[in-house]
Formats: structure tokens, sequence, C-alpha cells
């Protein structure tokens, strides 16, 4: 009597390798089949299905049928010995593998890999004799002598010798028989055994534990440590587990045809842990999990270290109250794949990780929305794949590139929006070339460099009403500037022109540290315009610096060469320079006492509105303050706009000075100007010829302004007044 093996449900098909397909819908035997879909025999590499209601037989020893995948929904008859199918196995509902009369040989010893996946209804038969066997990479399975199997190691653990297999069974390259298990729970205990359909009372560390909606209770208590080889939740169900002490599941499923260690369906949830104990979960080393649901990590952590995890489908595939994800740099962060390209934005809640900034191996983005960091920054080692979406960072959670990573490859359908950041690397006399920041090899060795790159609404620098483009640059060297000059060249997408036309020419601006930028090279056209925009090559002697780009619409009116202030003997002189004027009209010249109020001490007007050359200006402030004086420029375009730059500050310490003005007094106002400040004591009077007082004033400030109007035509006196110091002045009124 032959032993069957009864296989229920396990996995969708979606972990199956899908090659070209060739389906069998003849029976007979394996070399004189066709492909339905060519009517030639199947090739190597092909998926080979086999119809319902066909059967394919072996032809002979020694045989080898295919270097491939097999699905069977029919029956595959081996009836002779040594049969050889390099491939992955898959036996539907309805299917059947028949070893009652031969043995088939996945693989050998040597070439390994290779798994037999049995669902819901399918059927392993194998005989009793002691040549009917399946070998799975030189690990035999046996039914005969009693029927435990053999391995290198020792019996098969986890065999029925009276009964057969009787549960659900996934065999691969270990000979090991994993059975699936769903929860039904009609109590909320873990631990009990007809909680789980079958009933689950021998345990393995490779059983598939599957959660859907035929659970009873969703909320699973008393959930021990242990190991088991994967987790499934899924059906729109949302399920918690929790524990009475720190506990920890540990997940061993490595093979991607039996599918993710931890898989949360999109529509699903699961809650580990609970405020009083931690519950932590473990993918293997090498392993992968995917989360198109939610995993709420309650308290415990979830360790994806040396794994691969996708996140999928939904906006918060993550989410924590005080548990954290743990990675190392062997981690892999997929958001989205091929199969899961739509839904939301994910966003990845603040503080996930246990550590920040973290380090991973590599990173994809495949998802039609994107994905959105938190406050943590990502550090990557390899390298960033954009293939679909934008990842959206920012200043704290930045994505960062080691000094191994490469470059990422950007593209229109995906790309980095936010801060992105180069971390230090040597570069001496050499080349760079990252982040869209070029620069060429040059003489001089600059050390080590860093590269910090803002794009979208933080890129953008706004000269008063101009603005440049969605994309800025900040650099750092660790040795000196070059000296010999190093040339640059910007490089950015289409999708961070912002306000600038590729049609136009452009300009580099350095900030060169304040106050205000200045002009790299000329006005240029693009060297390309598509897939990047791409300046004219500039060169500099200054790199520890902040990098725009903008178009000629959008220039700066002037190009600040420097903004000084010194003292000199009539008072204190503010010198400047500029290297280009282009729309520019006058300077006014603000001075203040405390450095936020500002009034208007001077007016200069431009070189002739629009020059490429140096134009020097200065202008001399005769009555300081005997204290520290504040000046700036207000720069003023023919169009109205403005700019401003500074302000400087210049301490002055020299003698106590009055200034009045208008004098003679036409207005109807007198100001009185003093370039100290007032002791308490002090007051102003007002004296007509005849020495007699008409105004006395005992508020003093360093400005002060009267009205004039109830004066009398004529010479008048004002005096200021202190215990420490006297003076006065003579003015007119007409």
């Amino acid at each position: 009597m032959r032993n069957a093996i009864v296989v229920g449900f396990l996995m969708l098909l979606s972990w199956v390798s899908w090659a070209q397909t060739c389906t069998i819908t003849a029976s007979g035997g394996w070399s004189s089949r066709v492909c339905n879909e060519t009517g030639l025999a199947p090739g190597a590499g092909n998926t080979i299905v086999i119809n319902p209601g066909v059967t394919v037989t072996s032809n002979s020893n020694n045989q080898v049928l295919h270097t491939g995948n097999v699905i069977i929904f029919g029956t595959l008859d081996i009836n002779h010995n040594n049969v050889v199918l390099n491939g992955n196995l898959t036996i539907e509902n309805g299917g059947e593998l028949d070893l009652t009369d031969g043995n088939l040989s996945l693989g050998t010893s040597a070439n390994c890999g290779y798994t037999v996946l049995v669902k819901t209804g399918g059927l392993i038969d194998i005989g009793t004799t002691g040549s009917d066997r399946l070998i799975i990479c030189g690990v035999v399975i046996t039914r005969g002598g009693g029927g435990c199997g053999t391995y290198p190691t020792g019996s098969l653990p986890y065999c029925e010798p009276t009964g057969g297999f009787t549960g659900p069974l996934n065999l691969d390259e270990t000979g090991d028989a994993g059975r699936t298990f769903t929860w039904v729970g009609t109590t909320s205990n873990w631990t009990t055994a007809s909680n789980w359909s079958p009933t689950r009372t021998t345990l393995t560390t490779e059983d598939i534990l599957i959660f859907n909606a035929t659970g009873a209770i969703k909320n699973v208590t008393n959930v021990p440590t242990q190991t088991v080889g994967r987790i499934q939740v899924t059906g729109n169900s949302a399920y918690t587990f929790t524990d009475t002490s720190p506990r920890v599941l540990t997940l061993t499923n490595t093979n991607s045809v039996v599918g993710p260690a931890i898989q949360i369906d999109n529509g699903s949830s699961l809650s580990v842990g609970n405020a009083g104990n931690a519950l932590s979960l473990n993918l293997p080393t090498n392993g992968f999990g995917e989360i198109g649901g939610q995993l709420n990590l309650i308290n415990g952590n979830f360790n994806i270290s040396s794994a691969t995890l996708t996140l999928h489908s939904s906006a918060s595939p993550l989410a924590r109250v005080g548990g954290q994800v743990t990675v190392n740099a062997s981690t892999v962060l997929n958001f989205g794949n091929a199969s899961f390209t739509g839904g939301p934005t994910i966003v990845l809640p603040n503080d996930i990780f246990v550590a920040s900034p973290i380090t991973i191996s590599g990173l994809t983005i495949n998802r039609t929305n994107g994905v959105t960091l938190g406050n943590q920054a990502i550090t990557v080692n390899t390298t960033t794949t954009h293939t679909l979406g934008n990842l959206n960072t920012n200043a704290a959670g930045s994505i960062r590139y080691s000094t191994s990573a490469t470059s990422p490859v950007e593209s229109a359908n995906s790309h980095i929006v936010g801060v992105a950041e180069m971390a230090l690397r040597a570069v001496g006399t050499g080349a760079i070339d990252f982040l869209g920041f070029s620069m060429s090899a040059g003489a001089n060795n600059i050390g080590s460099m860093t590269i910090v790159r803002r794009t979208g609404p933080t890129g953008i620098n706004t000269f008063n009403t101009n603005q440049s483009i969605a994309s800025t640059w900040n650099v750092t060297i660790s040795g000196a500037e070059p000296a010999g000059g190093r040339n640059l060249v910007f490089r950015w997408l289409p999708a961070f022109d912002n306000v600038t036309s590729s049609i136009n020419r452009f300009q580099s601006y350095i900030f060169n540290s304040g106050p205000g930028w200045t002009a790299l090279g000329p006005l240029a056209n693009l060297t390309a315009t598509t897939p990047l925009r791409q300046t004219a090559a500039a060169a500099t002697t200054r790199l520890n610096d902040t990098f725009t780009v903008t178009d000629e619409t959008q220039v700066l009116p002037v190009d600040l060469l420097y903004f000084t202030a010194r003292v000199v003997k009539e008072g204190i002189k503010a010198e400047w320079a500029t290297s280009k004027e282009e729309g520019f009209d006058y300077f006014v010249v603000e001075h203040s006492i405390d450095g936020i109020n500002f009034s208007e001490i001077g007016k200069l007007t431009s070189a002739g509105y629009n020059t490429n050359t140096k134009v020097e200006y200065s202008y001399l402030h005769q009555n300081p303050m005997n204290s520290i004086n504040y000046y700036r420029l207000k720069a003023m375009d023919l169009d109205g706009s403005y700019e401003y730059f500074g302000p400087i500050a210049q301490s002055f310490n020299g003698e106590k000075q009055i200034q009045l003005y208008p004098n003679p007094v036409s207005d109807g106002y007198l100001n009185v100007q003093l370039n100290f400040n007032p002791s308490e004591d002090s007051r102003l009077t007002i004296l007509n010829m005849h020495g007699i007082e008409v105004l006395n004033v005992l508020n003093v400030d360093v400005q002060n302004k009267f009205e004039a109007n109830n004066l009398s035509k004529g010479l008048y006196l004002l005096r200021y007044s202190s215990r420490d110091f006297t003076e006065t002045k003579k003015f007119i009124v007409r």
C-alpha cells in the first residue's frame, strides 16, 4: 500500500520564478512532450506546466527531465530510477508526484537550492520499496523500511512512521518537513494546540504559521519565545501578539520559493508586545520580509540585520509606540517592488530605528508615490536604486552615502527631494562627481570633501524676487583651498528648474561666505539639457562654500566683491566694490546704532547700469557714534526691486560732537544728533539772540527732533549740558 503525503495550503504562486511558460496538454512520455505555446519540445529554463488531467511519465533510468521549474496540476509519474530534475517543483491542488516505482533527484549535493512546494490538495505518493524515494540536493527521503527517512545527520525529525506525513509540507534542500498551521483561535492562547489547524502538537523550526480571517480570536496571548519558519498575516485581518514576559519570535525561512519569513499583506496588520512586556521579531540572516499592511511595534524590536525588508502598498507599513527596528550594514530596504508599485506615499515614523543615523547596505525606491523619511538619517554603503517614485528627505532624515557608496542615478520618474549627503571621502588632487556636483582634478591637494545637496523647496535661494534653481550644494574640504583653481560643473534634473528655462543662458554662483552671491564664470548656455541639465565649467579657488545656479532672467543685479568700514580722521569710511552690475540703479547707505533699526545716511548712483568690470565705491560718515556703528547697503534695481548687503560693524572713539540739521531750518523741524549716548542729567536748551531761554528739554536722546514753527526768524543757540560735557551750536530759523 502506498503512503500518501497530502499537503495543505502553503502560499500563493507569486514566489514561483516564471520564465517562458511551456504548457503540456497531452499525456505521454516526457521525451515526446511538446509545448502547447510553441509546438516544440520544452527548452532549458522554461517553466513547465502539466495541465489538469494530463499524466507525464519518465522514459528511462538516468533520464534528465528538465533544467527549470515544473508546476504540476496533473500527474508526474516517475517509474524509473535515478531520474533528475534541476529546478523547483510545485504541486498544485489536484496535482500528484507519483514515486511508487522510481526515484527523483532535485539537483545534487553540489548543486543545491531547490524546493518541493506542495499546496492544498496536492499529493506526493512515495512507495514502500527501498528504491522509492525523493532526493533533494543529495538528501534522501524514503518511505520504505518503516518509513522515517534517513538524513546525513540522523532520521527525519518530523516523520510519523505509522501514518506518513499528515500535515502541510514544504521540502527544501535540508530535507526538513516544514508544516503549515492556520490560527483558528477558539481561545487566545498561542500554546494551546487546538487553536491551530491542524492541531499543532509537534513544533518545528520551519513551521509556517498563517493568521487570516478564520481566527475567531485575533488577540493572541501567551506568545512564547519560539523559532518558526515564517509568519503570514492575511485576509484583511488585524492581529495582536502579546506575552507575559519579554519574548522573542525567531524566523528561519530564507527560501524565496516558500515566501518571506514575515509577510503582512495589504489590508492586514500585526501589533506586537504590550506596555509591560516586549515581544521582538527576528528575521533570519539572508532572509527577507514583506509588509504591505502594517507592523505596529508596541513594545519590542524588529530585527532585520543582514536581511531584506520590502515595504509596500500602505502609507504606514511600519508603526511604533515603544518598539523600534534594528538594522546593520548588511540590511537592504526596499520601498515597493515590481509587484507592488501602487499605494500612497510611504511615511516612515520618527524614531523608528534603534540608532540614528542607521547604516544599511542598499535601498530601492520602486513605488509610484515614493517614500518620505522620518527624523532619522539613512546611510547607504552600496547603492540606492531609483526605479519609480521619489525619496523625500529632510535635514534630520537625510539620505547619506558612505565612502563605499556610488552616486545615485536619478531620473524624472524617481529622484531625491530634500537633503542628500556624500560623506567625507578623500579627493586630494583628483576629481569628484557626486550628487550633481562635478569638480575637475587639479594640482593642489584639497584633502577630503563632503557634499550636501538640497533639492526641491529647500534648494531654492531667493535674491529679492529672483530665484535660483531648486538645487543647492554645500561643500566642505579638509585641506587648503585650491590656489591653482578647480573647474566646477553642476547638474540637475528638469524637475528642479524652478523658475528658470533651459533655453536661456545660465550663471553659476558661490555664496563666498556672504554678504552676497558672487558669480562663477560668465553667463553661458547649458552644455546639456537632457536627461540632466548641465552648466558650462566655471573656475573657482574657493570650495568651502555654498553653490547654486540660475538663468539670465533671475541673475543678481550686483555681484559684491567686498563691503568694509574703517576709522579715518574725518569719521568712518564705508568701502565696497562690485564685479558686475546688471539693471542696477543706485546704492543707499544705511546706519544704525543698535544693528536693528536703520536709517538712510547717503545715496550713491551706479557706475553705468550694466557693467562687468570691477567698480569701487566709498562713503564717509562724518558724525559716527562714539560706540559701535552698524552699516548696510541697499542695492536698488531699475525695476524697483532691491537687496541688502551687510550689516557690518565698526567701533568709533572720537571727540563728542553735536550735529544740527537742517541749518538753516526751513521745514519747521530741527534735528539734533549726538555721536554719543547722553548721560541721565543731560539737557538741551534753545536760547534766542538775547540769551533768553525759549525751550528746555530734559529727556535727551541720541536722535532728537524739535518743532521750530513757534520760533521767530533769526539766530538761535542750542546748548547741550551735562556734568561732564557742555557744547553750544548756532542755527538759523528762516
